[in-house]
């Protein structure tokens, strides 16, 4: 005996994300005002550039050689395309380059979903809570190796990113934000990879295993077999062949953009990405994916960065509200001073000077 239907089930989970829309944009006139190598593609990237995506197995090619390239580039229109469709919901967002500059204004202009628009170089913060400006000629090491590549450098043993793995070490989420140990809640003692900031949701344990997550997965994603113990991009320690493997993946997309331009995709991750801070009438974006990509951009000269943000905004006048404030793991007083640290792009090492030195 047949049973009676009782109405129309539910879509599948892979019925939901093949009826998704992917990233809307708005066209308007722009091409002018915008770098050439900085262009969105009009159709499906022929070559993505990410950090962080869905992982896939592929045959390894010796480094460098035209099969790898190749393989390279089929691998990451696979990956945006998976990613696109079975693995993230990607919000439709809309490019508001052109239309405004200012995070703000276009949070106002388009509060229910993500949107992109050109922001300042140099107020644009990198590394997590190191808080490296993005300046073209500042002191990010990313963009201090990528320009001594293009006057030749092909090592990473000499170049600015090996001498702060060497000297920025810190041994505890206190130290990795700039916390003194003295005042540090028992929470910010943990390993440095719980370095969690006073506006975040996650509390140190959770931030832990988070970064340790995304650490190994980013690996993965870009051909390293490495974890979390051979080190992480946003400061020291890390092992030779951890940090030969960000160099390679600065290197790989320095010349990538400089010979194809730089392309980005409404996939997930195919954007710089950030979150808005503000004092007062001021802003900055402190960059939350694609920190490889943006200190390519910056070391090629671009005084402005295309980012994705949301209407989302960590202001100063709400630091009673923050969660990690909530719980008792920061003072207000103290979040306050980590937030202007962050804010004025200072690094957690030595506010006073730009010599870096270990924090132990």
């Amino acid at each position: 005996m047949t049973k009676a239907r009782r109405g129309r089930p539910p879509p599948s989970i892979f019925q939901q994300c093949f009826a998704s829309k992917p990233c809307r944009t708005i066209d308007h006139a722009r091409n002018s005002a915008v770098p050439k190598s900085v262009k969105q593609s009009t159709h499906q990237p022929r070559r993505p550039v990410s950090d962080t995506t869905v992982s896939i197995t592929t045959v390894s090619s010796p480094p460098g050689s035209r099969v790898a390239e190749q393989k390279r580039g089929v691998r990451q229109r696979l990956l945006a395309w998976l990613s696109n469709r079975f693995q993230h919901h990607v919000p439709a967002c809309t490019d508001l380059r052109g239309v405004t500059s200012d995070p703000m204004h276009a949070a106002y202009l388009w509060p229910e979903s993500p949107f992109l628009i050109d922001v300042a170089s140099g107020a644009c913060l990198g590394l997590h809570s190191v808080a490296f400006p993005m300046s073209p000629r500042g002191q990010n090491p990313f963009v201090q190796t990528v320009r001594a590549m293009d006057k030749g450098l092909d090592t990473y043993a000499g170049s600015a990113l090996y001498a702060y793995y060497e000297r920025f070490r810190p041994a505890t989420a206190a130290a990795a934000i700039g916390v003194s140990p003295q005042v540090a809640h028992p929470d910010l003692l943990r390993p440095a990879s719980a370095a969690t900031l006073p506006w975040d949701f996650r509390d140190p344990a959770a931030a832990q295993a988070f970064w340790t997550g995304v650490c190994a997965h980013d690996y993965r994603q870009h051909g390293f077999d490495l974890t979390f113990s051979d080190g992480w991009k946003a400061w020291g320690p890390a092992t030779e062949v951890a940090g030969a493997a960000e160099f390679t993946r600065l290197a790989r997309l320095h010349r990538s953009i400089k010979s194809r331009g730089y392309l980005r995709h409404p996939a997930h991750d195919g954007d710089i990405q950030g979150v808005i801070l503000r004092h007062h009438d001021q802003t900055r974006i402190l960059l939350t994916a694609g920190q490889h990509r943006a200190a390519v951009l910056a070391a090629l000269g671009h005084e402005t960065l295309p980012v994705r943000l949301t209407a989302s905004v960590i202001d100063r006048s709400g630091v009673a509200h923050w969660p990690n404030v909530k719980r008792g793991i920061f003072s207000q007083t103290l979040a306050l001073s980590v937030f202007d640290r962050i804010f004025a792009g200072r690094q957690p090492y030595g506010q006073a000077s730009n010599r870096l030195r270990t924090v132990r």
